[in-house]
Protein backbone atom coordinates (compact mmCIF):
# COMPACT_ATOMS: atom_id res chain seq x y z
CA UNK A 1 0.00 0.00 0.00
CA UNK A 2 1.04 3.63 -0.39
CA UNK A 3 2.67 5.40 2.54
CA UNK A 4 0.68 8.19 4.23
CA UNK A 5 2.45 11.06 2.46
CA UNK A 6 2.30 9.28 -0.89
CA UNK A 7 -1.37 8.50 -0.33
CA UNK A 8 -2.24 12.15 0.39
CA UNK A 9 -0.46 13.38 -2.73
CA UNK A 10 -2.04 10.57 -4.81
CA UNK A 11 -5.53 11.43 -3.54
CA UNK A 12 -5.10 15.14 -4.19
CA UNK A 13 -3.87 14.46 -7.74
CA UNK A 14 -6.79 12.11 -8.40
CA UNK A 15 -9.44 14.56 -7.19
CA UNK A 16 -7.78 17.47 -9.00
CA UNK A 17 -7.86 15.44 -12.23
CA UNK A 18 -11.50 14.51 -11.59
CA UNK A 19 -12.46 18.14 -10.96
CA UNK A 20 -10.84 19.13 -14.26
CA UNK A 21 -12.74 16.34 -16.03
CA UNK A 22 -16.04 17.73 -14.75
CA UNK A 23 -15.07 21.26 -15.78
CA UNK A 24 -14.28 20.06 -19.30
CA UNK A 25 -17.75 18.47 -19.45
CA UNK A 26 -19.96 21.15 -17.91
CA UNK A 27 -18.36 24.38 -19.14
CA UNK A 28 -18.60 23.78 -22.90
CA UNK A 29 -21.08 26.64 -23.35
CA UNK A 30 -18.96 29.25 -21.54
CA UNK A 31 -17.66 31.38 -24.40
CA UNK A 32 -14.44 32.61 -22.79
CA UNK A 33 -13.03 29.17 -21.98
CA UNK A 34 -14.69 26.64 -24.32
CA UNK A 35 -11.72 26.73 -26.73
CA UNK A 36 -9.34 25.31 -24.11
CA UNK A 37 -11.59 22.65 -22.60
CA UNK A 38 -10.31 19.91 -24.92
CA UNK A 39 -6.82 20.51 -23.54
CA UNK A 40 -8.19 20.57 -19.98
CA UNK A 41 -9.75 17.15 -20.56
CA UNK A 42 -6.56 15.75 -22.08
CA UNK A 43 -4.54 17.06 -19.13
CA UNK A 44 -7.05 15.48 -16.73
CA UNK A 45 -6.85 12.07 -18.43
CA UNK A 46 -3.05 12.34 -18.58
CA UNK A 47 -3.02 12.78 -14.81
CA UNK A 48 -5.23 9.73 -14.35
CA UNK A 49 -2.92 7.72 -16.61
CA UNK A 50 0.14 8.84 -14.62
CA UNK A 51 -1.59 7.75 -11.41
CA UNK A 52 -2.35 4.35 -12.93
CA UNK A 53 1.28 3.95 -14.05
CA UNK A 54 2.45 4.98 -10.58
CA UNK A 55 0.18 2.28 -9.17
CA UNK A 56 1.77 -0.48 -11.24
CA UNK A 57 4.26 -1.32 -8.49
CA UNK A 58 1.31 -2.10 -6.17
CA UNK A 59 -0.49 -4.44 -8.58
CA UNK A 60 -0.11 -8.21 -8.50
CA UNK A 61 1.41 -9.66 -11.67
CA UNK A 62 -1.64 -11.60 -12.90
CA UNK A 63 -3.99 -8.70 -12.19
CA UNK A 64 -1.63 -6.32 -13.98
CA UNK A 65 -1.90 -8.36 -17.19
CA UNK A 66 -5.72 -8.38 -16.92
CA UNK A 67 -5.78 -4.60 -16.52
CA UNK A 68 -3.24 -4.17 -19.31
CA UNK A 69 -5.39 -6.33 -21.59
CA UNK A 70 -8.50 -4.27 -20.82
CA UNK A 71 -6.59 -1.05 -21.48
CA UNK A 72 -5.21 -2.45 -24.75
CA UNK A 73 -8.72 -3.47 -25.87
CA UNK A 74 -10.12 -0.07 -24.89
CA UNK A 75 -7.30 1.69 -26.72
CA UNK A 76 -7.82 -0.38 -29.89
CA UNK A 77 -11.56 0.33 -29.81
CA UNK A 78 -10.87 4.04 -29.24
CA UNK A 79 -8.66 4.19 -32.33
CA UNK A 80 -11.25 2.40 -34.47
CA UNK A 81 -14.31 4.23 -33.11
CA UNK A 82 -12.61 7.65 -32.77
CA UNK A 83 -14.11 7.86 -29.27
CA UNK A 84 -12.03 7.64 -26.09
CA UNK A 85 -14.99 7.34 -23.72
CA UNK A 86 -14.38 3.71 -22.67
CA UNK A 87 -10.60 4.13 -22.56
CA UNK A 88 -11.04 7.07 -20.18
CA UNK A 89 -13.44 4.96 -18.10
CA UNK A 90 -10.90 2.13 -17.74
CA UNK A 91 -8.02 4.47 -16.86
CA UNK A 92 -10.05 6.27 -14.18
CA UNK A 93 -11.40 3.02 -12.69
CA UNK A 94 -7.88 1.55 -12.44
CA UNK A 95 -6.50 4.77 -10.94
CA UNK A 96 -9.34 4.81 -8.37
CA UNK A 97 -8.57 1.42 -6.76
CA UNK A 98 -8.47 1.52 -2.97
CA UNK A 99 -10.38 4.80 -2.53
CA UNK A 100 -13.28 5.19 -0.12
CA UNK A 101 -16.49 5.10 -2.17
CA UNK A 102 -18.61 7.26 0.13
CA UNK A 103 -15.89 9.90 0.35
CA UNK A 104 -15.72 10.01 -3.44
CA UNK A 105 -19.49 10.51 -3.78
CA UNK A 106 -19.39 13.30 -1.16
CA UNK A 107 -16.68 15.05 -3.17
CA UNK A 108 -18.59 14.49 -6.40
CA UNK A 109 -21.64 16.22 -4.89
CA UNK A 110 -19.44 19.16 -3.89
CA UNK A 111 -17.58 19.41 -7.21
CA UNK A 112 -20.67 18.98 -9.38
CA UNK A 113 -22.59 21.54 -7.30
CA UNK A 114 -19.79 24.13 -7.40
CA UNK A 115 -19.32 23.79 -11.16
CA UNK A 116 -23.10 23.89 -11.77
CA UNK A 117 -23.45 27.09 -9.74
CA UNK A 118 -20.47 28.56 -11.63
CA UNK A 119 -22.09 27.73 -14.99
CA UNK A 120 -25.39 29.30 -13.88
CA UNK A 121 -23.61 32.47 -12.70
CA UNK A 122 -21.83 32.69 -16.05
CA UNK A 123 -25.24 32.39 -17.70
CA UNK A 124 -26.54 35.31 -15.59
CA UNK A 125 -23.48 37.33 -16.63
CA UNK A 126 -24.31 36.62 -20.25
CA UNK A 127 -21.10 34.79 -21.14
CA UNK A 128 -22.68 31.43 -21.94
CA UNK A 129 -24.95 30.13 -24.64
CA UNK A 130 -28.51 29.49 -23.52
CA UNK A 131 -29.58 26.64 -25.73
CA UNK A 132 -33.36 26.57 -26.13
CA UNK A 133 -35.14 23.50 -27.49
CA UNK A 134 -38.77 22.91 -28.28
CA UNK A 135 -40.78 19.73 -27.72
CA UNK A 136 -44.19 20.16 -29.27
CA UNK A 137 -45.53 23.29 -27.50
CA UNK A 138 -43.01 23.12 -24.63
CA UNK A 139 -39.92 25.35 -24.35
CA UNK A 140 -36.83 23.77 -22.78
CA UNK A 141 -34.01 25.92 -21.35
CA UNK A 142 -30.39 24.96 -20.63
CA UNK A 143 -29.40 27.99 -18.45
CA UNK A 144 -25.80 27.87 -19.64
CA UNK A 145 -25.43 24.08 -19.65
CA UNK A 146 -24.52 22.45 -22.98
CA UNK A 147 -28.00 20.87 -23.16
CA UNK A 148 -31.24 21.06 -21.11
CA UNK A 149 -30.98 17.30 -20.51
CA UNK A 150 -27.58 17.78 -18.86
CA UNK A 151 -29.04 20.38 -16.50
CA UNK A 152 -31.92 18.07 -15.57
CA UNK A 153 -29.74 15.00 -15.16
CA UNK A 154 -27.16 16.87 -13.05
CA UNK A 155 -29.80 18.00 -10.55
CA UNK A 156 -31.16 14.45 -10.38
CA UNK A 157 -27.77 12.75 -9.98
CA UNK A 158 -26.74 15.14 -7.17
CA UNK A 159 -29.99 14.35 -5.36
CA UNK A 160 -29.53 10.58 -5.80
CA UNK A 161 -25.94 10.88 -4.57
CA UNK A 162 -27.31 12.63 -1.48
CA UNK A 163 -29.76 9.75 -0.94
CA UNK A 164 -26.94 7.24 -1.38
CA UNK A 165 -24.81 8.98 1.26
CA UNK A 166 -27.75 9.05 3.68
CA UNK A 167 -28.95 5.54 2.73
CA UNK A 168 -28.70 4.20 6.28
CA UNK A 169 -31.08 6.92 7.50
CA UNK A 170 -33.32 7.15 4.45
CA UNK A 171 -36.99 7.98 5.07
CA UNK A 172 -40.06 9.33 3.30
CA UNK A 173 -39.19 12.94 4.22
CA UNK A 174 -35.83 12.78 2.45
CA UNK A 175 -37.34 11.06 -0.57
CA UNK A 176 -40.10 13.69 -0.83
CA UNK A 177 -37.40 16.29 -1.46
CA UNK A 178 -37.55 15.01 -5.03
CA UNK A 179 -40.98 16.68 -5.50
CA UNK A 180 -39.68 20.26 -6.01
CA UNK A 181 -36.99 18.83 -8.32
CA UNK A 182 -39.71 17.16 -10.41
CA UNK A 183 -41.72 20.40 -10.56
CA UNK A 184 -38.71 22.51 -11.60
CA UNK A 185 -37.63 19.87 -14.12
CA UNK A 186 -41.12 19.69 -15.63
CA UNK A 187 -41.52 23.46 -15.97
CA UNK A 188 -38.01 24.49 -17.11
CA UNK A 189 -36.36 21.46 -18.72
CA UNK A 190 -39.06 18.83 -19.19
CA UNK A 191 -36.66 15.91 -19.31
CA UNK A 192 -38.89 12.89 -18.79
CA UNK A 193 -36.09 10.31 -18.60
CA UNK A 194 -34.38 11.96 -15.63
CA UNK A 195 -37.71 12.40 -13.80
CA UNK A 196 -38.66 8.73 -14.25
CA UNK A 197 -35.12 7.67 -13.30
CA UNK A 198 -35.26 9.67 -10.07
CA UNK A 199 -38.79 8.59 -9.13
CA UNK A 200 -38.00 4.92 -9.81
CA UNK A 201 -34.77 5.01 -7.77
CA UNK A 202 -36.44 6.85 -4.87
CA UNK A 203 -39.29 4.33 -4.77
CA UNK A 204 -36.91 1.36 -4.87
CA UNK A 205 -34.85 2.93 -2.07
CA UNK A 206 -37.99 3.28 0.03
CA UNK A 207 -39.12 -0.27 -0.78
CA UNK A 208 -35.78 -1.56 0.54
CA UNK A 209 -36.98 -0.50 3.99
CA UNK A 210 -39.65 -3.19 3.64
CA UNK A 211 -38.41 -6.67 4.55
CA UNK A 212 -40.63 -8.39 1.97
CA UNK A 213 -39.21 -6.34 -0.89
CA UNK A 214 -35.71 -6.77 0.49
CA UNK A 215 -36.17 -10.56 0.43
CA UNK A 216 -37.25 -10.35 -3.22
CA UNK A 217 -34.09 -8.40 -4.12
CA UNK A 218 -31.98 -10.97 -2.23
CA UNK A 219 -33.79 -14.01 -3.66
CA UNK A 220 -32.24 -16.20 -6.36
CA UNK A 221 -34.63 -14.83 -8.99
CA UNK A 222 -34.07 -11.24 -7.84
CA UNK A 223 -30.29 -11.65 -7.93
CA UNK A 224 -30.43 -13.29 -11.36
CA UNK A 225 -32.53 -10.45 -12.83
CA UNK A 226 -30.47 -7.63 -11.34
CA UNK A 227 -27.07 -9.19 -12.06
CA UNK A 228 -28.08 -9.77 -15.67
CA UNK A 229 -30.19 -6.65 -16.13
CA UNK A 230 -27.57 -5.17 -18.50
CA UNK A 231 -28.23 -8.12 -20.81
CA UNK A 232 -31.98 -8.21 -20.10
CA UNK A 233 -32.50 -4.56 -21.08
CA UNK A 234 -30.34 -5.12 -24.16
CA UNK A 235 -32.74 -7.88 -25.19
CA UNK A 236 -35.71 -5.63 -24.39
CA UNK A 237 -34.18 -2.94 -26.64
CA UNK A 238 -33.87 -5.56 -29.40
CA UNK A 239 -37.49 -6.66 -28.97
CA UNK A 240 -38.71 -3.05 -29.16
CA UNK A 241 -36.64 -2.58 -32.31
CA UNK A 242 -38.16 -5.74 -33.80
CA UNK A 243 -41.68 -4.48 -33.02
CA UNK A 244 -40.89 -1.10 -34.57
CA UNK A 245 -39.53 -2.76 -37.72
CA UNK A 246 -42.84 -4.64 -38.00
CA UNK A 247 -44.59 -1.25 -37.57
CA UNK A 248 -46.72 -2.84 -34.85
CA UNK A 249 -48.78 -0.68 -32.51
CA UNK A 250 -46.53 -1.45 -29.55
CA UNK A 251 -43.39 -0.64 -31.56
CA UNK A 252 -44.78 2.67 -32.83
CA UNK A 253 -46.10 3.54 -29.35
CA UNK A 254 -42.72 3.02 -27.64
CA UNK A 255 -40.88 4.84 -30.41
CA UNK A 256 -43.07 7.88 -29.81
CA UNK A 257 -42.83 7.49 -26.03
CA UNK A 258 -39.02 7.36 -26.27
CA UNK A 259 -38.87 10.39 -28.61
CA UNK A 260 -37.94 8.40 -31.76
CA UNK A 261 -35.04 6.63 -30.06
CA UNK A 262 -36.03 3.26 -31.55
CA UNK A 263 -36.18 4.59 -35.12
CA UNK A 264 -32.77 6.18 -34.45
CA UNK A 265 -31.37 2.75 -33.53
CA UNK A 266 -32.66 1.34 -36.81
CA UNK A 267 -31.03 4.15 -38.84
CA UNK A 268 -27.63 3.59 -37.24
CA UNK A 269 -27.92 -0.19 -37.55
CA UNK A 270 -28.73 0.05 -41.25
CA UNK A 271 -25.83 2.44 -41.80
CA UNK A 272 -23.12 0.83 -39.65
CA UNK A 273 -24.24 -2.57 -38.41
CA UNK A 274 -22.57 -4.28 -35.43
CA UNK A 275 -18.87 -5.18 -35.55
CA UNK A 276 -16.33 -6.80 -33.23
CA UNK A 277 -14.38 -3.66 -32.29
CA UNK A 278 -16.81 -0.90 -33.20
CA UNK A 279 -16.89 1.75 -35.90
CA UNK A 280 -16.42 5.48 -36.30
CA UNK A 281 -20.03 6.66 -36.43
CA UNK A 282 -21.24 10.16 -37.22
CA UNK A 283 -22.99 11.65 -34.19
CA UNK A 284 -24.43 15.18 -34.28
CA UNK A 285 -25.88 16.57 -31.06
CA UNK A 286 -29.00 18.74 -30.95
CA UNK A 287 -27.10 22.00 -30.33
CA UNK A 288 -24.55 21.32 -33.08
CA UNK A 289 -27.37 20.39 -35.46
CA UNK A 290 -29.08 23.72 -34.78
CA UNK A 291 -25.86 25.63 -35.48
CA UNK A 292 -25.14 23.71 -38.69
CA UNK A 293 -28.73 23.66 -39.87
CA UNK A 294 -28.73 19.88 -40.25
CA UNK A 295 -30.67 16.97 -38.76
CA UNK A 296 -29.39 15.71 -35.41
CA UNK A 297 -27.87 12.22 -35.35
CA UNK A 298 -28.30 10.89 -31.83
CA UNK A 299 -28.03 7.32 -30.53
CA UNK A 300 -29.25 7.53 -26.93
CA UNK A 301 -29.98 3.87 -26.22
CA UNK A 302 -26.88 2.83 -24.24
CA UNK A 303 -26.92 -0.81 -25.29
CA UNK A 304 -27.07 -0.25 -29.04
CA UNK A 305 -24.72 2.71 -28.71
CA UNK A 306 -22.11 0.40 -27.18
CA UNK A 307 -22.73 -2.37 -29.72
CA UNK A 308 -22.62 -0.12 -32.80
CA UNK A 309 -19.99 2.41 -31.73
CA UNK A 310 -17.65 0.30 -29.54
CA UNK A 311 -18.33 -3.21 -30.82
CA UNK A 312 -19.38 -6.58 -29.43
CA UNK A 313 -16.13 -7.20 -27.52
CA UNK A 314 -16.44 -4.04 -25.39
CA UNK A 315 -20.16 -4.72 -24.96
CA UNK A 316 -19.28 -8.08 -23.37
CA UNK A 317 -16.43 -6.56 -21.33
CA UNK A 318 -18.86 -4.07 -19.80
CA UNK A 319 -21.40 -6.84 -19.16
CA UNK A 320 -18.80 -8.85 -17.21
CA UNK A 321 -17.58 -5.79 -15.28
CA UNK A 322 -21.11 -4.71 -14.33
CA UNK A 323 -22.09 -8.25 -13.32
CA UNK A 324 -19.01 -8.72 -11.14
CA UNK A 325 -19.53 -5.31 -9.54
CA UNK A 326 -23.15 -6.06 -8.64
CA UNK A 327 -22.13 -9.48 -7.31
CA UNK A 328 -19.51 -7.78 -5.10
CA UNK A 329 -22.08 -5.39 -3.59
CA UNK A 330 -24.54 -8.25 -3.05
CA UNK A 331 -21.86 -10.01 -1.00
CA UNK A 332 -21.25 -6.81 0.98
CA UNK A 333 -25.03 -6.48 1.53
CA UNK A 334 -24.96 -3.01 -0.09
CA UNK A 335 -28.40 -3.33 -1.65
CA UNK A 336 -28.75 0.40 -2.27
CA UNK A 337 -25.79 0.24 -4.64
CA UNK A 338 -27.33 -2.80 -6.33
CA UNK A 339 -30.58 -0.86 -6.83
CA UNK A 340 -28.68 2.15 -8.19
CA UNK A 341 -27.04 0.05 -10.87
CA UNK A 342 -30.38 -1.55 -11.71
CA UNK A 343 -31.93 1.92 -12.13
CA UNK A 344 -29.06 3.00 -14.38
CA UNK A 345 -29.64 -0.06 -16.56
CA UNK A 346 -33.29 0.99 -16.98
CA UNK A 347 -32.16 4.54 -17.80
CA UNK A 348 -29.88 2.98 -20.42
CA UNK A 349 -32.97 2.31 -22.55
CA UNK A 350 -33.31 6.03 -23.26
CA UNK A 351 -29.99 7.69 -22.32
CA UNK A 352 -26.29 7.04 -22.96
CA UNK A 353 -25.15 7.98 -19.44
CA UNK A 354 -24.66 4.31 -18.56
CA UNK A 355 -21.03 4.30 -19.77
CA UNK A 356 -20.02 7.99 -19.46
CA UNK A 357 -18.08 8.40 -16.22
CA UNK A 358 -18.19 12.21 -16.26
CA UNK A 359 -21.99 11.98 -16.09
CA UNK A 360 -22.26 8.84 -13.94
CA UNK A 361 -19.94 9.01 -10.93
CA UNK A 362 -21.12 5.61 -9.70
CA UNK A 363 -19.15 3.97 -12.53
CA UNK A 364 -16.00 4.25 -10.41
CA UNK A 365 -17.59 1.62 -8.15
CA UNK A 366 -16.44 -0.91 -10.78
CA UNK A 367 -12.99 -0.47 -9.23
CA UNK A 368 -14.02 -2.63 -6.23
CA UNK A 369 -13.58 -5.80 -8.29
CA UNK A 370 -9.93 -4.85 -8.86
CA UNK A 371 -9.13 -3.99 -5.22
CA UNK A 372 -7.84 -7.52 -4.57
CA UNK A 373 -5.16 -6.88 -7.21
CA UNK A 374 -3.36 -4.49 -4.85
CA UNK A 375 -0.40 -5.95 -3.00
CA UNK A 376 -0.32 -5.93 0.78
CA UNK A 377 2.24 -3.93 2.70
CA UNK A 378 5.67 -5.36 2.35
Amino acid sequence: MLKNNESKVYNKCFYFAYFLLLISTYCLSINVINNILTYVKLFSISLFLMLFLYNIKRIKKRAFFVELLLLALSFAVSIISHSYTLLFLMIIVFAFKGFDLDDFIKKDIKYRSIISIFVFLCFLLGITKNTVFYRYDLVRYSFGFPHPNMLAYTIVIIFLEYLYISRKKINIIKVLLCVPIIIINSIIVNNRSSILFMVLTCLLFLFLKNNSFKKIVESKIGKFIIKNSYLIFSILSLLLLYEYMKQSEIGLFFNQLLSSRISSILKFLNEYGISIFGKNILLIGSEEALELGVTARILDNSYFHILIHFGFVMYMVLFVLFRKTIDYFYKKNELYVVILFFSFFILGLSESYLFKIEMNAFLVFISVIFNSSIKNDE
